[in-house]
This record gives C-alpha cells, structure tokens and sequence, in this order.
C-alpha cells in the first residue's frame, strides 16, 4: 500500500501545470480575442493535465476544476489539446476582435472532447472552477508533446 502511495505521489507531481509555452504574440492587445478554457470536474483524468494547444504549439496545461484565458490574435486558428497517449483534438476557429471565445475540456472513459460553449453557459462553469494564472514564465523543461494524428 505505502508503495503504491508513492508512485500515485509521482505521478501527481509529474505533471506540468500552469504556462508550459509561449502564449501568442499580439499586435495590438485592444483588438484581441479572449479565449477562455474551462476544464470541469469529472472523474476520469483528474490526476492528470490536459495540453491546451493553439496552433501547434503547447501553452497551457490544466486540471480538473480550473478555467483559464489568454488573448489571441484574430483570424483562423487551431485550437485544442492533448491528453496522455490520446491523439491530440483540435477544432478549427475564427477569433474576431474583442470577442469572448469559451471552450470546454473533458475526459472520459476513452474518450476526450473540446467543445465551444456559449458564454451563459460558461458563466456557472467559471464560478464553480479555479482560476489558473498564466502570467508565470512558462515551465522549464515541460515535456514536449508532439501532435499525433
């Protein structure tokens, strides 16, 4: 039992969490999207980080009960995130200025969903969730994660 213990302990701490990338770099902040990624409480992968990514590239990594937001540039993006051996899912998007983007993370028995949500569905889900700051330096050495299709 102790042992087992121990390795639950390292495989919590294992996992990166917070900033783990650059986060995009906008021209000009007043004419931004916000984006908002809510990661709700469910009980598969609760002991493990969702990768958010926007494009190709990492950003982000969340846990269960935490939301975070970043601005990106408008225009057409990829957007979406990886979990464990999962291929990573992504949706295409289009931010138009000084819109409000929410989009939902969740991970069930094999199966893992990223979908859009409206913002008076979004409200409930950002009052019940942490929120994750993102204006640390991103994590050193986080695990790269390359995209698998």
């Amino acid at each position: 039992m102790k042992r087992l213990l121990i390795i639950l302990l390292f495989l919590l701490i294992g996992c990166a969490h917070g900033l783990i990338g650059e986060l995009p770099v906008i021209a000009n902040p007043d004419e931004a999207a916000e984006v908002y990624i809510i990661r709700g409480h469910n009980f598969f992968g609760s002991a493990a980080s969702a990768y958010v990514l926007l494009d190709k590239e990492y950003i982000l990594a969340i846990r269960i009960d935490e939301h975070t937001k970043f601005l990106a540039p408008p225009g057409e993006h990829m957007i979406g995130f990886k979990f464990r051996g999962n291929p990573a899912m992504r949706i295409p998007v289009e931010f138009k200025p000084q819109r409000k983007y929410y989009y939902g993370i969740k991970i069930g028995f094999g199966s893992v969903t990223l979908w859009p949500i409206n913002e008076e569905e979004a409200i409930p889900w950002l009052q019940k969730t942490k929120y994750l700051s993102l204006d640390k330096e991103p994590i050193p050495n986080a695990p790269p994660l390359p995209l698998k299709d």
